[in-house]
């Protein structure tokens, strides 16, 4: 009988949280065909993206930094993770919140993007357990040893609750669960509102009050207009403080000693 209450009390708890995620979804949904739009004027020769590389090397010049901090969500934490591994040198810590380090079955409706006048590239790669997902996750568990001795610290934010990548694809602590420089939390939440949630917030302020500059990279199609409405009532030094602006339809690109794996 208790049993019976507590799966039910779950599942209430989980219906409320989704309700909770589709309201969410609904008032980003002008952010989404905006940056539908930004992307086709991009391909038309009127937009403009930045790579995060672009971006990281402008952070560390202006500010004089030698490292910086990366704060992603769900694609762009694999964004953030491959220039973890291209220049982990210039890395302090990385953050990131439902990314799908094994892949999504969201993937598979890749193909209705075109429909947006999206190219499917980028999401095709992450197909459940693509070859390119796991190419990166063992390169990181070979490689960890060397980021742990470059101090880079690495802390993974999960959400149970998650509707487009599920559970158990966003584990990156169980690569290797001896590394004393991998953290990984757990919320009853939402893809998006994982974010939303108060210890969601209190690890990106944590972040922020860093003295290196920051740069947030955002997922697939929200772009940086997610976190910039995040942090709007934070306080931070904005002249340190990156909000990327990338092509998230572009391939996911593996270079030089990733390729080689």
């Amino acid at each position: 009988m208790q049993e019976t209450q507590e799966q039910g009390s779950e599942f209430g708890q989980h219906a409320k949280k989704l309700a909770k995620e589709a309201l969410l979804a609904a008032a980003y949904i002008p952010k989404i065909f905006c940056n539908c739009y930004h992307h086709l004027q991009k391909h038309s020769g009127a937009g403009k993206y930045r790579t995060l590389e672009e971006t990281a090397d402008e952070a560390l010049q202006k500010t004089r930094s030698q490292k910086l901090n990366l704060v992603c969500h769900s694609q762009g934490g694999l964004l953030g993770l491959l220039y973890v591994m291209e220049a982990p040198e210039k890395v302090s810590s990385y953050t990131t919140f439902g990314t799908p380090f094994k892949g999504t079955p969201a993937a598979y409706l890749s193909p209705l993007l075109l429909l947006l006048g999206l190219m499917p590239t980028s999401t095709m790669q992450l197909m459940p357990d693509s070859r390119f997902t796991r190419a990166l996750r063992e390169y990181f568990r070979q490689n960890n040893s060397e980021f742990e001795k470059q101090g880079i610290q690495f802390r993974n934010i999960r959400a149970l609750y998650d509707e487009f990548v599920p559970y158990h694809s966003s584990a990156l602590k169980e690569l290797l669960p001896t590394a004393g420089n991998i953290a990984e939390h757990t919320l009853k939440e939402g893809h998006l509102t994982v974010l939303h949630n108060k210890t969601s917030l209190e690890i990106i302020e944590d972040v922020l009050r860093k003295r290196e500059p920051v740069i947030f990279i955002p997922g697939f199609v929200l772009n940086k207009g997610l976190f910039e409405n995040l942090t709007k009532n934070m306080c931070y030094e904005k002249e340190i403080t990156y909000f990327l602006h990338y092509d998230y339809t572009h391939q996911l690109q593996m270079k030089t000693r990733c390729d080689k794996k």
